[in-house]
């Protein structure tokens, strides 16, 4: 007869137990899954940022073809590549806008200082430079650094690795190679 015993509702400590786990959930926002942004609101989000929260590199001709902004952590390996592909980027007419997206809390750090530095561009160069073993940047952390709104921003947006790269239409891309790239965004237009 045991075999064939109904199962009744769940024991309350269950039922208390799934309360709490949902409760943790919605308070971590693991709720239902959000939807996934639109390019148009992907492009706004990403053109909202001020200019001068980025560390932005020009073609040196001043030739702008094109303007990418890569959510960037400076201890990512593929990021420290794409790095050193910048020229060829700038080479082909693309401006290259950093925003910083740290994968951990050493790199939030790091980059924090990197955002506080009189020089970004020197301070990012030099955290990106493999053969000075990415030196740590001189300044301090400073209230202006924008690397929690850059990472609030990245993750609502559908930012989830490093480097992503975000066309000003809104697609959004990871490491490409700058022909690649320059493909794409030319198939935008």
């Amino acid at each position: 007869m045991d075999e064939h015993r109904v199962r009744s509702a769940p024991p309350r400590r269950v039922v208390r137990c799934a309360a709490r786990l949902l409760g943790l959930a919605a308070a971590l926002g693991l709720g239902a899954a959000a939807a996934e942004p639109t390019a148009e609101e992907v492009a706004a989000a990403v053109d909202s940022i001020p200019e001068e929260e980025l560390v932005v590199y020009e073609p040196e001709d001043g030739e702008v073809a094109h303007t990418i902004t890569v959510f960037t952590d400076v201890r990512c390996p593929y990021c420290q590549e794409l790095h050193e592909d910048l020229d060829a980027y700038l080479a082909e007419g693309v401006r290259v806008r950093y925003a910083a997206f740290p994968l951990s809390e050493a790199s939030r750090r790091r980059m924090d200082r990197i955002w506080c530095s009189d020089d970004r561009q020197a301070a990012l160069d030099r955290a990106f430079d493999r053969a000075g073993s990415g030196a740590e940047p001189a300044a301090e952390p400073c209230e202006a650094s924008p690397v929690d709104e850059h990472m609030a921003l990245g993750r609502r947006i559908g930012v989830r690795g490093t480097p992503t790269m975000v066309m000003p239409d809104g697609r959004v891309t990871y490491r490409l190679t700058a022909e690649d790239l320059v493909s794409l965004l030319e198939q935008g237009e």
